[in-house]
């Protein structure tokens, strides 16, 4: 991945990390939509397995993509063992739990970093445009941040309409 910027994008949606705009999004309550193989942000998308700048703590692990910390903000009230259902019905990669409860409060807000975050190791990736056409015409039912239980019914649709 490379950062570029799509001449059709506004300054204010040039961010080029998914972690910053995740938390942005959500600390705002503006609705963050999974559509097809990318997370919309508003005007813009990423790929949803686009890796942010959040180191998993294990050893020898990646950085999370932006489609596991979309999915643990969906799941954050379950229990352990569902999340890792869930996780794993959706095909999801799944955030530790060790990195949960810092990850969750810097997505939210509560804290202002995490020592999990690492800017300068993280790859850089290109955020782009919507297609004008894409919110009218997706095939793939999108899915919202603020309608966590719409997870299964939105990819039965999806798969439905394969």
């Amino acid at each position: 991945f490379d950062v570029r910027l799509h001449p059709a994008m506004d300054i204010a949606d040039t961010l080029s990390d998914p972690l910053t705009l995740l938390r942005r999004f959500t600390m705002t309550k503006q609705p963050v939509k999974l559509v097809g193989d990318y997370l919309v942000f508003g005007r813009v998308r990423f790929p949803r397995a686009a890796p942010t700048a959040y180191r998993a703590s294990a050893k020898g692990k990646p950085f999370y993509p932006v489609d596991a910390l979309w999915f643990l903000l969906q799941k954050q009230s379950l229990k352990p063992g569902e999340y890792l259902r869930e996780c794993t019905s959706n095909q999801m990669m799944p955030v530790s739990r060790p990195d949960q409860r810092a990850l969750l409060a810097y997505l939210n807000g509560t804290a202002d970093s995490s020592p999990a975050i690492d800017m300068t190791g993280a790859t850089i990736v290109t955020a782009e445009p919507v297609p004008a056409d894409e919110g009218a015409t997706s095939a793939a039912a999108p899915m919202e941040l603020d309608e966590p239980d719409d997870l299964e019914d939105a990819q039965a649709r999806e798969e439905a309409a394969a």
